[in-house]
């Protein structure tokens, strides 16, 4: 849809929507993933309004990815019986301080970024050093943090856009059937 030049524009475009815009991005451009698995259904925009734009479309966006997380985390924390103390993310979306306070808010528990925000290569690299004997353990507890994203008093906008996603997501599962 070119709205962006670089993902690094998608920060600050979120933080400049239009709070009244209530527009929902479902981001199943190849199907939705979890917890849905629903291979159907399509990327869909819901709600949009004359105030919608570019700065709103990414929001949603970004507003999807959180809520997905969201989701999954509802997910395991009722199949499994057990409650998040903290989320532990990495990836180049972290960068984004918009979308990390957010994913915070949401889950309602801090969101924990790390100094290198590519630990999957990493991860791999760190066993394969412990497998050839080439390092301990030890080395996992190498990364610190840069940024801990604390949840914000603000459950009934998180409560208002949760059920939002999840009318667009029933809806899109409906349309894509």
């Amino acid at each position: 849809m070119k709205l962006i030049e670089h993902p690094s524009d998608t920060e600050k475009m979120a933080k400049e929507a239009n709070p009244v815009d209530k527009c929902c991005f479902v981001p199943a451009l190849s199907g939705l993933g979890a917890p849905y698995f629903t291979a159907a259904v399509r990327g869909t925009i819901f709600n949009m309004s004359r105030v919608t734009g570019s700065n709103e479309i990414v929001r949603a966006a970004l507003d999807s990815i959180a809520l997905q997380v969201n989701d999954i985390m509802d997910l395991i924390g009722k199949s499994a019986g057990i409650s998040f103390n903290k989320l532990c993310v990495d990836g180049g979306a972290t960068k984004n301080s918009y979308l990390m306070q957010l994913q915070s808010d949401l889950c309602r528990v801090p969101v924990e970024v790390p100094v290198n925000a590519e630990l999957s290569g990493t991860g791999a690299a760190y066993m394969a050093a412990i497998a050839t004997g080439l390092a301990d353990e030890s080395i996992l507890k190498v990364n610190g943090s840069i940024a801990l994203y604390k949840p914000r008093d603000n459950q009934e906008k998180c409560k208002d856009l949760t059920a939002l996603w999840h009318k667009a997501v029933k809806a899109a599962i409906e349309f894509g059937a």
